[in-house]
């Protein structure tokens, strides 16, 4: 009951407008891994493949935020998939976005309501086996709308038939601060800020 009136209130603050983003330039393997953490063992038997490429930028994002999202997306898969299924994460660089794929191997999204399942009380499949009041994807859409980009769900197809979900982020990529040595030259000399 506590984590609904909190997806309750945390969709009221971020729909008014009234959370305002405490962004750093974080990496992306840092965020995911501290959302796989907070999953814990609820994860069970599922094995999870992230692939991130090397070359891949620091991400100008709010860590709490971006961190809750992806714990979303991950406990939406773990609500409705088998315990020994794959949970794969990809992302890659194009052009100046960083795309970042979730997917999973269970029974995909309503078919015709992909987009559907954003919106706030949409649940997917099978929600008469499975808990929530469907805020954990809407949330996810907000969130990552106030970090500019934007959040969509597509079906997987395997041989022509339904094999799982993925959940696609877009993100807006930023040009990092230049490293101008100002803060080498107080601590040089002993001017470090407390």
């Amino acid at each position: 009951m506590n984590a609904q009136v909190d997806n309750l209130l945390d969709m009221a603050r971020l729909e008014s407008g009234a959370v305002s983003l405490r962004r750093e330039w974080v990496p992306l393997e840092e965020i995911i891994g501290s959302a796989l953490a907070a999953c814990g063992s609820s994860l069970g038997k599922r094995e999870v493949n992230i692939h991130l490429p090397e070359d891949l930028p620091l991400l100008y994002i709010d860590a709490g935020l971006f961190e809750r999202l992806l714990v979303n997306i991950f406990e939406n898969t773990i609500k409705y998939t088998p315990t020994n299924t794959t949970l794969r994460v990809d992302a890659q660089l194009l052009e100046a976005r960083v795309l970042l794929s979730i997917e999973d191997n269970g029974p995909g999204l309503p078919i015709g309501r992909e987009e559907s399942v954003f919106e706030k009380f949409e649940r997917g499949n099978n929600e008469a086996t499975t808990s929530g009041v469907g805020l954990g994807l809407a949330i996810c859409r907000a969130i990552v709308q106030a970090h500019g980009g934007r959040i969509w769900g597509e079906n997987r197809l395997c041989d022509g038939r339904v094999c799982g979900a993925r959940i696609i982020l877009e993100l807006p990529c930023e040009e990092p601060p230049a490293e101008d040595g100002s803060h080498a030259a107080d601590v040089s000399q002993g001017n470090i800020p407390l």
